[in-house]
Formats: structure tokens, C-alpha cells, sequence
């Protein structure tokens, strides 16, 4: 899971009726800049997770993306537990939780509002994002292609987190925004040297 990075939503489950055990939630926003990341926000383009993409991944459901605690629900190739869909507005999903030990303490704590945040875990695609500054030392993140969606989690301690791959991209948008203020001090001493 090397390069994964993580953004966080909200979840929510049916209350008023106690013999549901539905989960839903959000788990990625389209055209919504996201908080400051650290030096950067972010956007999710529409076209970054397609119907047809999310049904080509193999997403498994866990809670604070821990594998070991066991697996809510999944969805491989479109198929499963999972119930994912894609709307104007993002990915949602669905699931019911099951009579376990983990899906009766999710269940439990989801319906109490103690566990109100998901979370999704993915990679963006070699070309698949831009960046922009937009001011105030402040840099924009658009991502245009998901290269894989890893998992959705239910999470306690939402915290927003991006891996050394945001970090790059970034780097190298200040680096070459300096590179381009270097030569152009060194065109403008040139000029200057001609006209004296």
C-alpha cells in the first residue's frame, strides 16, 4: 500500500429504526476543494472515479484501515457486500453491517454518533493531477485519475493525511516556479548589461 494517501467524510446510519443495520456514507466529493492539506488544498474531478472505473477496483470496507480487524463489507469488480454508486456529487456507499463482533461495535457506535467519519485510501495515475498556485503560499491539487481505490474505512480520529507522492508534486511545482524566477532574473541582468 506504499504511496496510498487518505481523505476524510462523513458516515451515517439509519437511527429510528433499530433493526436496520444499514451504513452509508460518502466517500469521495467532486468539485469540492478540500481543508488545507498542508501547504495545499485539494479537488476531485468527476471524471477521476467513473462509474466504470469504481466497478473495475476491488474496495474493501475496514475500520480505521485496519485489514486485521477484519473486513465490513467489499465490493470486487462491482460485486459484493459493498454497494458503491456514482452521483453528480461524488462516490457514496452502502452496506449492511453484519451480526459480528466488529459490525455490532461499527453499528453501535456509528448509531450513537461516536463513529461519524469515513475515509477512503487511494493512488492518483501517473499524469492524473495538476497543480496550481493559487496564492498566498497556498497551492491547489486537481485530480483528474484515480490509478486505484484501495479501500473506504470507517475511522474515530478523522485527520487529514497525504503520502510523500502530494508532497512530490508539489515540490516539483515550487521548484520549477523557481527555476523560471531564476532565469528570468538572469534575463533581466543580461538586458541590463546590454543597455549599459
Amino acid at each position: 500500500m506504499e504511496n496510498l494517501e487518505i481523505r476524510y467524510l462523513e458516515v451515517r446510519a439509519n437511527t429510528e429504526d433499530t433493526t436496520n443495520r444499514e451504513i452509508s456514507g460518502t466517500a469521495i466529493v467532486f468539485n469540492s476543494p478540500s481543508e488545507d492539506l498542508g501547504g495545499f488544498i485539494e479537488e476531485i474531478l468527476p471524471e477521476a472515479c467513473t462509474p466504470e472505473f469504481l466497478q473495475s477496483q476491488d474496495i474493501c470496507l475496514l475500520y480505521n484501515h485496519e485489514s486485521d480487524a477484519g473486513v465490513l463489507a467489499r465490493s470486487k469488480n462491482g460485486k459484493g457486500t459493498l454497494v458503491t454508486s456514482v452521483d453528480a456529487n461524488g462516490v457514496n456507499f452502502n452496506f449492511k453491517a453484519r451480526d459480528t463482533s466488529l459490525g455490532n461495535e461499527v453499528l453501535s457506535a456509528v448509531k450513537a454518533g461516536d463513529l461519524n467519519q469515513c475515509s477512503f485510501a487511494f493512488r492518483v495515475a501517473e499524469g492524473g493531477e495538476s497543480w496550481v498556485n493559487i496564492g498566498n503560499n497556498m497551492y491547489k491539487r486537481i485530480i483528474s485519475k484515480l490509478e486505484c481505490i484501495r479501500d473506504f474505512s470507517l475511522v474515530l480520529y478523522p485527520a487529514y493525511g497525504a503520502t510523500s507522492a502530494s508532497y512530490r508534486g508539489l515540490e516539483e511545482l515550487k521548484a520549477e516556479e523557481l527555476r523560471k524566477l531564476e532565469e528570468l532574473k538572469e534575463e533581466e541582468a543580461r538586458k541590463a548589461e546590454t543597455d549599459n
